[in-house]
């Protein structure tokens, strides 16, 4: 898939209470699972969370282009999704992202349900003067790293140096063994890194997506 202009890929922060967490997640795996197999133009979904409890939500979506995205918020099962969002979501946040790699299984995914999948997110920024090397050098990192099961970078939209990296690994075992590789290289760029473990509850996304 080439990687352009036309792509919409959002993180959604949602914070629920706890007494919502088991129908909030149940209404987004339906929405994800569904979109994935009748909406071509929804290329990947991933709903997480970062506490144990599930409170503390983070949703990622990437669509082809805006008619794509229009499709999918027109659909029955985001409509369904939507109408419980504004009951039980209590404080909400959007990130407009630009994305600039993608790598991913062949076949795609689908993931729901009990999974040991995680996600390790970084969230950094780059000195102005040292983006330009480090977009080369991420592109050679990407290229030697396959130990995850996905990935995605991207930058926020118009802030050019401030980047967001998503590693999917297939366990906690496996974050754990792999992901120092990528923490030891950034810090060599900038000591400031957001790090975040996420917890799958639905993760979904087209086959044949890496460029």
């Amino acid at each position: 898939m080439a990687v352009n202009q036309q792509l919409i890929f959002r993180r959604y922060q949602l914070q629920i209470n706890v007494t919502d967490q088991a129908r909030f997640a149940a209404e987004g795996q339906y929405n994800m699972t569904t979109s994935l197999v009748t909406g071509p133009g929804t290329l990947a979904m991933y709903a997480t969370h970062t506490d144990q409890v599930g409170t503390h939500n983070v949703i990622f979506e990437l669509y082809r282009d805006p008619a794509s995205y229009q499709i999918h918020t027109n659909s029955p099962q985001f409509k369904r999704y939507g109408q419980l969002a504004q009951t039980v979501v209590t404080k909400k946040s959007i990130d407009e992202l630009h994305l600039q790699h993608i790598v991913s299984p062949p076949a795609g995914l689908m993931v729901s349900g009990t999974n040991t999948n995680q996600v390790l997110s970084l969230d950094f920024t780059i000195a102005p003067e040292l983006n330009t090397q480090f977009e080369t050098d991420l592109a050679s990192q990407i290229a030697v790293r396959k130990q995850q099961l996905a990935l995605y970078t991207a930058t926020f939209v118009d802030q050019t140096t401030h980047w967001l990296i998503l590693l999917t690994y297939l366990n906690q075992h496996d974050l754990a063994n792999y992901s120092d590789q990528w923490l030891i290289w950034l810090k060599t760029y900038t000591e400031c890194i957001i790090k975040t473990v996420l917890d799958v509850d639905t993760m979904v996304m087209q086959p044949d997506l890496s460029d």
